[in-house]
């Protein structure tokens, strides 16, 4: 295990998001991009990203 590996596990929440997406826009957007591409490949209406995608859309 490396140090930033070490680093990551003991921050939480918007640190760790920042950490890895320099900002929480860069998360959002990411996981937007995450939830569609879900959707795109379970079609399944009990998805949960099925849920958020339309709560985004409108």
């Amino acid at each position: 295990m490396t140090k930033q590996t070490k680093k990551l596990k003991r921050q939480i929440g918007s640190d760790r998001i920042c950490a890895v997406w320099t900002t929480v826009s860069a998360y959002m957007n990411f996981y937007e991009d995450w939830v569609r591409t879900c959707c795109r490949i379970s079609r399944n209406k009990n998805n949960p990203n099925r849920k958020l995608l339309k709560r985004w859309k409108n």
